[in-house]
């Protein structure tokens, strides 16, 4: 699986997983380490947050108010941890 396809499961994984076991820490952990090991970039990171954007439809972002909010807030910790990175 390359770096940015594990990427793109985790964002989605986390997104999609209203209530479930997947974690917001969890996930900015493991997306920090990537970028940090040079697994990911940080643009890999930001492109597949923009990817799950521009298809709400395809994520039901639109219709679960749930999984935008998930996003909303990834990207909020995302944006304080990778800066700089």
């Amino acid at each position: 699986m390359t770096g940015f396809r594990r990427v793109e499961g985790i964002v989605l994984d986390y997104v999609r997983s209203v209530g479930k076991s997947v974690s917001l820490n969890w996930v900015v952990r493991t997306l920090v380490e990537m970028v940090e090991r040079g697994d990911v970039s940080v643009e890999d990171v930001w492109r597949v947050i923009s990817d799950v954007e521009a298809n709400p439809d395809n994520f039901l972002l639109d219709m679960l108010p749930e999984r935008r909010e998930r996003l909303e807030v990834l990207k909020r910790e995302l944006r304080e941890v990778l800066e700089g990175k």
